[in-house]
This record gives C-alpha cells, structure tokens and sequence, in this order.
C-alpha cells in the first residue's frame, strides 16, 4: 500500500485525495452523529428549562440551548432584579448582532432550571465562550468568572476563557442561572456565543476528561515531533527544512490549543483576550510561513508569484497583529483565517501539479496538509454553526501520523543505505589490507638487497670513501632500516587480519638489542635538543620474547617518542619485577587525553593525521598480546606519555651471549652531523631552512652541496624566526607539514615584513592537491616543490628564486648609482655662484661653505655606498651638507628644523633620507614665493627608530602622490629600506598643507 502511494501519479493522486477527503469527512459526520444531542432532550423556551420528568439527565449531558431571558445593558445577580419590562427572549448560542433593534455594550441572561427537589444531585455547568467577558451567578451567590464585568470601559477587562462551575438546586428543586455579559471593544459581537453544557457532575467531568485526554495527547504527540524535526537539523548538516517544519508542527497545534472550546494553553497560561487573539493569529501565520518555506523548491517557474506573495503578506500579517489595537485586530480574524486556509489549499495544490525532488516524502507531506486542510476546514464549519460537541482528533492524529510515516521511512532508506556503505568499506578495508599486504611483499626483498649492498660497500670500502660520502651511505643504511621496519608492521597489520603473526620465542639480553635500536635515530633527532637516554641496567637478566619482535616494538614506541618530542630527555627503562621486567619509554612531549589514546591505538591512527601511516601503536599492542603480555599508556596533556609493557624472565640462559642486533659503531665513528654547510667562495647565497625531520634536512643538504650556497637549518618554528630576523637571507625553504607552526604560518609571519622579492619563499610539501598549493601561493609563498623532492626540479627552482632575487637587488643597486650621479647642472652652477658672492663677502663662510660642498660631492660620487649599511648619523650629516648648502643659497626663505635622538646601534642604506628631503626642499617648501619649513625627527620607538620628514610646501593630490610613488627616485630607496627592514616608505600629503614622508629601521645584529 505505502509503496503504491509513493509511486502514484497524479490522476491516481487526484482519486486518492478526493477519497481521503471523503473518509475524513465521513468519519467526522460519524463522529457528530453519535456525540449531538439527541432530539428527544428538552429546550429551554421562554427562560425555563424543565428537568423534572427526564431521565436522560442521569447519563447524559444536555446543550441549553434555546430562548432565555435577557435583560440588555443591565447587570442583575437574582437578588436585585432588573426592569422586568426591559427584557427580551434572547437565542443562545448567538451574538448580539443578531437582534438589530439596538447595540448592547453590556447584559445578563437569565435561565431557571427545575430538577427533582428530591433527588438531591450535584450538577455542573461548563460554560465556553462568552464575549468578552462574563460573571456567573447561581442563585444570587457569585459562582465563577472570565475577565471584568462592568458599565464602563476605563475597569472592563476582556478574557473570554472557558470555565466550569458546579450547582446545586435550591429546596424548590429551582437552579437560577445569571450569566452577566460585556463586550465594550466591541459591541456588536458580544453575547453566548457558543452551546452552554449541563449534566450531573460526574457526566459532564467525563466528558470534559475524554476531551482534555484527546488534546493533550495530541499536544503531546506534536510537540515530540516537532522536538524530533528539531533534533534532525542538528544532525543532518543543518537543514534548514527541519526547522521550518518544527515551527509548522507546533504553530499548528497552537492554533488549537487556543482556539478549541477548552483553550487548554490560553487557560494554563492566563492569557487575557488580546495576546490570546495575538498569538492565535501569529500562530496561523508561522503555519503558512513555515508552509511555504518547505514547499518554495517544490514549486515551477509560474508559481513562483506566489510564494513571494505569501512570504509578503506573511511580514504584513505579522506587523498588523503585534501592533494594531484590539478592535479592528479582533475585526481583521476573519481575514487572517482566510488566509490560512487559502495558503494551506495552494500548498496542496501546487504539491499535486508539481514534480518535486522526493516523491516519496512529498506524498505523506501531501496526506498531513490535506487533513490539516481538513480539520480547519470542519473547525469552521462547527463555529460557524454552534455545532458543540466532543473535541474531534482524527485529522490531527493523520496529520503528526504522516509526518511518523515520512520520517520511519527516511529512517529505514538511511539504515539500508548505511548498510550498503558499511559492507562496501568493509569491502574496500579488506581490499586495502590485501593491496599492502602485496607491496609490502614486493618491497621486502629488493629493499634487504639494498641494505645488504648499502653496508657491504661500506664495509668493503670504508678506507677509500671520503668522509662525505661515508657519512651520506650511512644515512642511506639507516633511513633503509628504517623502512624496513616499517614494511615489517605493514606485513603484521595485514596478517593479523587473517591470522596470528608466528612468534619465535627465546632467550635474549634486553640490553643487546636496545643500543642498536636507539642507533636508528642518531641522524633523526636534533642532539642538541633531544636526548636518548639508555636506562637499562647491565645486570638485567634474560628475557623470553621473540627478538625480532621486541626491535620491532621498541621502534616503533620510541619513534612515536621522537615525533611528539621537541626538547628534553626521552628515556628507556627496564626493571625487574618478580618473575617479569618491566620496560617503560618516556617522552616529555605534547602528551594526550583519554580520547586520542583510545584512538592511536587503533589501526591507522596517531596524534597527527598528516604524519606517517599511523601503524606504530596498534602494530605494538598486539605484538605484546601475542606474548601474552600487556600494554600500557598513560599521558597527560603537555605532560608527556608513559608506555609500558611486561616480558617474562627467561629461566635459561641465552644460547649467544653477544649482542645480536647493533649498528656497525664504525659507521658512526665521526662526530654528530652539522646541519650547517658553508662553501669557499666570494659570493655565497644565504639558505635558511626549516624541518622538523633531521633526515629530510640531511637529504635537502646532500642535493644542495655542489651549489655555492651557504645553508643553514632549523626543526622549530620559534628558532626559524629569530633566524629571520637576526641576518640577511637570500632564500627561505619551509617543510609545510610542521608540528607547532605550519610552513603556511610562518610564511604568513614573514610576509608581515618582507614581500616576495625582498625574500623568496619555497615550500616544501607532500601535499600536490591544487587547493594545498593554491594556499601556498596565497599565504606569499615565490614556489613550491612536492615531496619526494626530485634533486634536479630542486636545484633549478633553488636557482631561479635565488637569481631572480640577485637580478632585482643588480637593478636596484644601478638604480642607486645611477641618482648617486643625478646632480642637476643648475645645482653646482649656483652653489660656485654663492661661493664666487662670498669670496667678496665672508671669506670664512666662503671656506665653510666649500668644504661642505666638497663633502656633498664627495658623498655623492662614492657609488662603493650604496653596498653599505652606514650609521644613522654619517647619513645625517649628509642632509646637514646639503641643507647648508640650500641655506646659503635660499636664506630665510629655507627654515629647518631639527629634532634629532641619534643612536649609533641604528643603520641606514647610504642616501636615504637625503633624497627625501631634497624634494622635499625643490618641490615642497621652494614652489611657494615666502618659502617655508623642513622639520627632520628621528626618535626611537620600541625597538625601532622612527624617521620622520615633514615639510609645510605646496602638497600633493592623490594623482600627484601616486606619480611619485612610482618614480625611481622614490621607489629605489622604497625597496632598499624593504631589502634591509621589510618595510619601506610611507607618504601622506595634502595640497596646500604639506607633505610627510616616514619609515621605520631596525637594528641588524651583523651590522
């Protein structure tokens, strides 16, 4: 049945909705038929209604309708009673708009009820709605109310919430009914409105619990499901539909809940007439929001209109509702309904016309809003008529039911689908495990042949190599052995997915096999910072384990140890402990919590994802199970790691008492390996290079020997970027993959003060991924090379980032010479002019004058400076020539100002600020007639020193500023400050107010 509905098409859709329209509207009719009064029951007529002949009222419960007494714009309670003369038979239910003769603000019905006097029974009265507000009297005594009752607007307070009120007749066997009633915001609905219920009080109490019982299960039900949609939005990948169709779900049972005769919500909560309308009304309007907001990718191109048009009105409608007064919001209901119901029809409708994205969730989507369609359909239907009886559940138990459909079945298609991808990856796990387990075997043998050959020639020729190329095999031997290792736990792994490995089991010395193992990892840690320690005491007794195994093991925990280890001791301890030692390793590295020891215990898991295969751990534990022994972890965060694990004391003495497992000691006779290599020669480029792998270190040396460069390596970030900063670099290479700081890290940090041409960087990186270089480059990387690095690809890119960097410093240092040599004519001309005036005039300033003009060529001419670094005071002393030069030329109309604090640690490239501020003097303060100041600062600032000069001239205009940025003059010495400091010049200028020129220079140690 589910799977033809889901597979339906739309005439077969059509047939169907028409049929459930049909069964829900039967199963109502039914439903009325058996709960309606029957017609045998009494009437009130003329304010009477007569219980004494009928037996009904012992087990049933009777609807007073008919004609009771009404007394229009008076408040009677019984024991006053009102201008007999100025009543009227009023029809209840009805409102007063009914009677057209006049407009009440304000009444009271009147109804006697005359019972059995002898029976002596309690009765009760339920009273559902009386607009707005009522107060019930029973005979004379106050009895219940809803709201304020009252002549006047100022007291009058509108409730209209449902109420129950039990009676009892007086000695007469006469029950005198007062309902007061007022309306004062709005007239002309006022009145009983709906059916008031008369029983015997355990009659009408279970009725009224049959009632509550339907609601509040189906509060219930909605409210689970709409907590449920809830909850699928968080673990779905936040889709957002799930929260639209919560909101529908309890907007829809909002609406019921204020506005079926019992109004549960509005009475549990004490809701006054208004916010009880407001919030009815905003309910209706989250259902249609929430509605279309569902269905919006459902539908096709024309119908497009009108969805804007419901999320439009849906934004007026929420507007009118929290801001209009009570009366015209309480005039405007009608319309809001209408709405509604029309949203809820073109939902259904455009469902049916439209093809969606899921047929299978579309038509239980479709079932739910067809019988909410339905319910508030019949729910005005009932208003309308003053049809009065039982709470009606049925189209809401279909509606929540076809949402529990929809989602059972979105829940089986996903367990299905999890089990299809389940079996598939245990599928590929196995074809994973057989694939390594195939290379692992191809690997093995030529890889022993290659160790075999590799410590053959070393020891067949250890008298014939030199000792670079010694030193270089014996990397090769050990980087072998250790890949050896490695092919061992891949071949382990995939045995112990079949099988249990074969041990061979004897007795050994501990000791004999813990210096060869720790001799794997001589030229993979940096022994200045990281020390292996041997703790194993030499009087350790034999232990019964599988040799092979226990190295096996062993490298793989202290090689874990290394990796998570950047300074300190890592230790290997043995002790006895009864019939068992006990071997520990410990690192003081980044330590872990609970969480990740759990999982670097698992196959294919470690620390960091992106280091290594993740073998090590698991391969361990399971080699000490397969003894029979266990393994134990325990770490804290930033507090290192213990693992431990126990072997069983050998109660025979080994066969061979020697050492089985040791490196040759003559492979390690010289000294520890010097990550620093320096060649002889003139010109040497400058190489920093950072890897937290000693071997890549060594492999990156080796391919870089032949060059003429002088290479200098690092594992820590932090050291990196002092070494940055404390010389002059010609080429940064960084490994991407880094604990503490990533490659992209600190290209980031070095590109806050040096840009790609003042210092290349390349990046060393397994990854090839596009999204993985691209990141590179944006982070300000010059290139990147993947690993494995190929020697020649390596060497050339080295080459050209070098070079190029060459090539730009060669035409900035041309630059340089070529304005050392720009002196204008007109400049020498009216200097030997002021010299030829004075000669006449002040022969002493004439020789000042001179000498200091001597010295300003002097300067000029030297084309050697503009290699140098000179301190910050020769380079003032040159702009003091120069301005006393442009003094004796220009006089009063040339101020200067000095505000100078020279520190003789601060350098500058020669001519730097000399420049500055002869344009400051030629087109600044000169371009105006009366002159005008030059102020020249420098003071330190943290660790830098500030240089500031400012002059008051003509200024510049954003056009203007630009040209000159771009000009070599400025642009030269721009990069010659960025080559030296990483950061150049900065201008600000503004016409008619002055120009500012600045920069900032650093203290360079090799200075």
């Amino acid at each position: 049945m589910l799977k033809t509905l889901e597979q339906c098409n739309r005439k077969k859709c059509a047939i169907f909705a028409m049929g459930l329209v049909l069964l829900l509207s039967l199963m109502r009719l039914g439903w009325m038929m058996y709960f309606q009064d029957a017609d045998h029951q009494p009437q009130v007529r003329q304010g009477v209604l007569d219980l004494r002949d009928w037996d009904g009222i012992q087990e049933e419960t009777i609807h007073l309708d008919g004609e009771w007494t009404f007394f229009p714009n008076q408040l009677i309670t019984g024991n006053n009673q009102g201008n007999e003369a100025d009543h009227q038979l009023m029809q209840v239910p009805s409102s007063w708009s009914n009677d057209d003769r006049s407009l009440y603000r304000y009444g009271t019905y009147q109804l006697s009820i005359l019972v059995d006097p002898d029976a002596n029974d309690t009765f009760r009265l339920v009273i559902p709605s009386v607009r707005n507000a009522s107060e019930l009297y029973v005979n004379g005594q106050l009895i219940e109310s809803s709201g304020q009752v009252t002549k006047n607007v100022a007291n009058f307070e509108a409730k209209n919430l449902p109420y129950t009120a039990p009676l009892m007749a007086n000695d007469a066997g006469v029950i005198e009914i007062m309902v007061q009633a007022a309306n004062q915001m709005n007239p002309s609905e006022g009145g009983m409105v709906r059916s008031l219920t008369f029983g015997k009080d355990s009659v009408v109490r279970g009725e009224q619990h049959l009632s509550y019982s339907f609601q509040l299960v189906l509060m219930v039900a909605f409210v689970i499901h709409a907590l449920y949609a809830l909850g699928l939005f968080f673990v779905s990948g936040r889709k957002w539909t799930y929260i639209y169709t919560s909101f529908l779900i309890l907007c829809a049972i909002t609406t019921h809940s204020l506005g079926s005769d019992e109004k549960l919500l509005a009475s549990w909560l004490q809701l006054d007439l208004e916010w009880n309308v407001k919030l009815s009304n905003l309910a209706s309007t989250g259902i249609i929001f929430s509605l279309w907001m569902i269905l919006k990718d459902f539908f096709i191109k024309y119908m497009r209109i009108v969805h804007l048009f419901v999320i439009a009105m849906t934004l007026v409608s929420v507007a009118l509702i929290l801001f209009l007064p009570m009366q015209p919001l309480e005039q405007l209901q009608q319309i809001f309904s209408t709405f509604l119901i029309v949203a809820l029809l073109l939902a259904i409708v455009s469902l049916f016309l439209n093809k969606p994205r899921s047929e299978k969730d579309t038509i239980w989507i479709f079932i739910a809003l067809l019988a909410l369609f339905h319910s508030y359909i019949w729910w005005g239907i009932w208003i309308e008529q003053g049809i009065d009886i039982m709470f009606y559940p049925f189209d809401l138990l279909i509606t929540i039911g076809s949402f529990t459909v929809m989602w059972f079945r979105q829940y089986f298609d996903m367990y299905l689908q999890s089990k299809e991808q389940a079996t598939r990856l245990q599928q590929v796990a196995e074809e994973k495990d057989e694939f390594l387990a195939k290379t692992s075997h191809e690997l093995r043998n030529p890889l022993h042949s290659m160790l075999n050959l590799t410590q053959t020639t070393l020891e067949r020729n250890q008298m014939v190599i030199d000792q670079r190329s010694m030193r270089e095999l014996e990397t090769v031997y050990t980087v072998g052995r250790r890949l050896s290792l490695l092919v061992d736990d891949l071949l382990d792994m995939a045995r112990l997915k079949i099988t249990e490995p074969t041990i061979d089991c004897r007795a050994f010395y501990f000791q004999s096999i813990i210096t060869g193992v720790i001799d794997l990892f001589q030229f993979t840690i940096d022994q200045e910072k990281v020390q292996l320690k041997n703790e194993v005491p030499d009087d350790l007794p034999p232990i019964y384990a599988d040799e092979n195994r226990m190295i096996q093991i062993l490298y793989n925990l202290i090689h874990n140890a290394v990796k998570v280890t950047e300074e300190g001791d890592i230790v290997i301890r043995a002790t006895k402990d009864r019939d068992k030692v006990i071997c520990t390793v410990i690192d003081p590295g980044y330590g872990m919590d609970a969480e990740t020891i759990e999982r670097v215990l698992k196959p294919y898991e470690q620390e960091d994802p992106s280091e290594g295969v993740g073998l090590g751990m698991s391969i361990s534990k399971q080699l000490i199970e397969l003894h029979g022994e266990k393994m134990n972890v325990k770490s804290k965060l930033h507090r290192g790691t213990e693992v431990s694990f126990s072997l069983s004391i050998s109660h025979e003495a080994p066969e061979n008492e020697e050492f089985s497992f040791t490196l040759d000691q003559r492979f390690f006779a010289n000294d520890a390996f010097q990550i620093k290599q320096v060649h002889e020669s003139i010109e040497k480029a400058n190489i920093l290079m950072i890897d937290d792998d000693v071997l890549n270190l060594q492999v990156i040396e080796s391919v870089l020997s032949d060059e003429e460069y002088e290479i200098t390596f690092v594992q820590r970030g932090d050291d990196f970027l002092d070494q940055v900063h404390a010389r002059r670099w010609d080429l940064l290479i960084l490994d991407v993959m880094m604990p503490q700081f990533s490659g992209y890290d600190l290209t980031q940090r070095v590109r806050e003060r040096f840009d790609k041409t003042a210092l290349p960087i390349l990046l060393l990186t397994a990854r090839n991924h596009p999204k993985d270089i691209a990141t590179g480059f944006q982070v300000g990387a010059n290139d990147y090379v993947t690993k494995p690095v190929d020697a020649k690809e390596l060497r050339a890119r080295v080459s050209n980032l070098i070079n190029t960097k060459q090539l730009t410093e060669q035409q900035l240092e041309m630059e340089t010479k070529w304005l050392q040599a720009q002196i204008q004519p007109h400049f020498i001309f009216n200097t030997l002019n002021s010299i030829n005036a004075l000669s006449t005039m002040d022969t002493r300033q004439m020789r000042e004058l001179v000498e200091t003009f001597s010295e300003f060529l002097r300067t000029k001419f030297d084309f050697h400076a503009y290699q140098q670094l000179i301190p910050i005071a020769e380079e003032l002393a040159i702009v003091e020539s120069f301005l006393y030069i442009e003094n004796i030329r220009f006089g009063a109309k040339l101020n200067v100002q000095w505000s100078v604090e020279i520190d003789e640690s601060f350098f500058i490239p020669s001519l730097t600020i000399q420049p500055i501020v002869e344009n400051a003097v030629k087109h600044g303060v000169m371009k105006q007639s009366d002159g005008g100041t030059i102020e020249i600062k420098a003071f330190q600032k943290h660790d830098y020193l500030r240089v500031i000069i400012k002059d008051d001239g003509v200024g510049m205009d954003d056009e203007t500023i630009q040209s000159s940025i771009k000009g070599v003059g400025f642009d030269n010495t721009h990069k010659r400050l960025v080559k030296y400091f990483g950061t150049g010049l900065q201008m600000k200028s503004r016409v008619g107010v002055g120009t500012i020129v600045a920069f900032n220079l650093y203290k360079r140690p090799e200075c």
